[in-house]
């Protein structure tokens, strides 16, 4: 029932209930990038009436606006609706006064996802967990990697990705002694600034399976 409330479909937003931020904002992202640029301008970037060249200036009337004032306008207020049909009573009242998808936007990271040094306080524990994940001798690497895919997903959803440079290197010294052999044939034959995360895993995926 609760995957239904969220809604998977492509031209209907999931719906912001609970504690499913995290999730929603994710989904919420796609679902407004299948829209077209001015629509995800519009969450990233406040979006003001349209004014004048006058000094001071002063709000165009609606009838002035060109055809590209018009369409980000059209942009924020499609996203605006988008937000507030997919949420619930209670997050409905927490934007209610909110004019624009960007304040909207906002408002609801802010409550649902702390201010900044609560996010900061997030992400310190997550950079903690990363530094201290170690594979074990009784897990699989499919195993770990799932544990390497949350301590990523984590960091993404605070604004703070980890690359994959970085992940490469990690789960090259965090390996048991069992991968050490082809652990150091990858370092000594691969550039790791750029070697993909996935075809590390995939690799060492082969060579247990082939053990």
């Amino acid at each position: 029932m609760a995957s239904e409330l969220e809604g998977k479909s492509t031209s209907r937003p999931p719906l912001l209930i609970g504690t499913t931020y995290t999730r929603w904002k994710i989904r919420m992202r796609s679902f407004i990038c299948q829209y077209n640029y001015p629509a995800w301008e519009a969450c990233q970037n406040q979006w003001t009436a349209p004014m004048t060249a006058d000094d001071p200036p002063v709000k165009k009337r609606t009838v002035e606006w060109n055809e590209i004032e018009k369409v980000f306008s059209a942009a924020n207020c499609m996203v605006l609706n988008a937000i507030f049909s997919r949420c619930d009573d209670h997050h409905t009242k927490l934007i209610q006064t909110c004019e624009t998808a960007y304040d909207a936007r906002n408002t609801l990271a802010q409550v649902c996802e702390g201010n900044i040094t609560l996010v900061n306080y997030k992400i310190s524990l997550v950079e903690s967990k990363f530094e201290n994940v170690r594979m074990e001798d009784t897990e699989t690497i499919r195993q770990f990697n799932s544990r390497m895919m949350d301590i990523k997903n984590e960091e993404y959803n605070l604004n703070a990705p980890y690359y994959d440079a970085t992940l490469v290197k990690k789960v090259l010294r965090s390996l048991p002694v069992r991968f050490k052999g082809v652990a150091d044939a990858i370092q000594i034959a691969k550039n790791l600034e750029t070697y993909p995360f996935g075809t590390l895993m995939t690799k060492f995926d082969i060579y247990e399976s082939s053990q």
